[in-house]
Formats: C-alpha cells, sequence, structure tokens
C-alpha cells in the first residue's frame, strides 16, 4: 500500500465525503442509488451500533476507499431502519417516487435471503460494503481495508463471515478469490462469498 494513505475508522467530519465515494463507486446498490444523503445516514447509524464497524482509508484528509461491516446482519439492517428516522424514511420514499426503477432493485435485494452456515453454525458476521477510488485501485487500499475489519471481527470473537457480490462485478470476484473467500452460492446474479479469519 502506497505509504502516504493511512486507515483509521470514519469519523463525522469525513462521513459526507465516504456517502459520495461510495455512490461513485458502488452506483448499482440500493443504498447508492438512493443517493449520498441516504447513505450519509447509514453510516451514521452504522456508527452508532457498537457491533458494526465503518473504516476508510485517507489520502491527507479525503477518503479514498471505505469499508463497512457488521458482527450480525439481519440485526444491524433492523437496527439502521429503526436509527434511520422520520427523515431518512422522508428521503427514502421521495427517491422510491422519483425513480419508480429503484422498486426493481429494491424487490431484487430483499429477495437475496442469505443464510449461510459453516459447520452446522449460522455465519452472521458480514461484509456490507468494500470500495477504493478507481485512482486508487491496485495499491493494496482494498487489503488493508479487509484487513482491519478482520481485526474488528476478530475482537469480537468472530471467525468467519460472508459478503455478496454481484456475478458480473469480474473484478471485485477475482478480488475476493484471491484473498481467501470461497464462493459459497451464486443466484439471482449474486455471488455469496465466505471467508475464514486466521490469527496472523
Amino acid at each position: 500500500m502506497a505509504d502516504d494513505i493511512s486507515i483509521s475508522l470514519l469519523g463525522p467530519e469525513h462521513i459526507k465525503q465516504a456517502a459520495r465515494l461510495h455512490v461513485a463507486e458502488l452506483g448499482y446498490s440500493f443504498n447508492s442509488q438512493l443517493g449520498a444523503e441516504h447513505l450519509t445516514r447509514v453510516y451514521q447509524a452504522m456508527l452508532r451500533l457498537p457491533d458494526s464497524y465503518v473504516g476508510a482509508a485517507f489520502l491527507g484528509d479525503r477518503p479514498v476507499g471505505i469499508v463497512s461491516g457488521t458482527v450480525n446482519a439481519r440485526e444491524a439492517k433492523r437496527n439502521i431502519l429503526r436509527l434511520l428516522g422520520w427523515r431518512g424514511w422522508a428521503g427514502v420514499l421521495r427517491s422510491l417516487l422519483l425513480k419508480p426503477s429503484l422498486l426493481g432493485i429494491l424487490l431484487h435485494e430483499s429477495r437475496l435471503s442469505v443464510r449461510i452456515e459453516k459447520d452446522g453454525c449460522p455465519v452472521e458476521a458480514c461484509l456490507t460494503a468494500l470500495l477504493t477510488s478507481s485512482l486508487h485501485r491496485r495499491k493494496g487500499v482494498a487489503t488493508q481495508l479487509v484487513r482491519v475489519l478482520e481485526e474488528f471481527f476478530l475482537s469480537r470473537g468472530i471467525s468467519h463471515y460472508w459478503l455478496d457480490t454481484p456475478s458480473r462485478n469480474v473484478a471485485a470476484r477475482s478480488f475476493y478469490e484471491r484473498s481467501g473467500f470461497v464462493e459459497e452460492s451464486q443466484a439471482n446474479e449474486t455471488v455469496v462469498f465466505l471467508k475464514q479469519i486466521y490469527v496472523r
């Protein structure tokens, strides 16, 4: 990784920049299509949840990469929806009215009822987002972001976690495979990966 890039917990002063970067780099997702204001609220909510993590790679004072994850994806989703408040929900409804095509994306994502098991036990921990600015790819930034999230998981006693990514995202799939993730399933144009974390 470039020497001038540092990794740390995302602070409140950088949330809006991080949300704009998320929209720019993961524009296909439902949350991205709802816009940077919505994602700002999502990140604010995640940072309030003790079992969730949002980290960033910084070049100077500017985020150039983001990673987020949670110990229990279903529980975190419920809590985030609760923490969005009436302004957050009003924004979602406004976006759905202005862009009816978002309903299709929402329905597609809601059908992705992922249930992952390892040795008969459910795996609840999830990497919810990983992105790097297009100008800073192939420099080890994503690898370092994954490592920081895994340190967070290990501190919570988590040994396995999962993620999903569009099957058409060949670059992401290749990165995850090189990073030790194993493909668990593929359905609805989405690939689910599982990874076991080893203590370094």
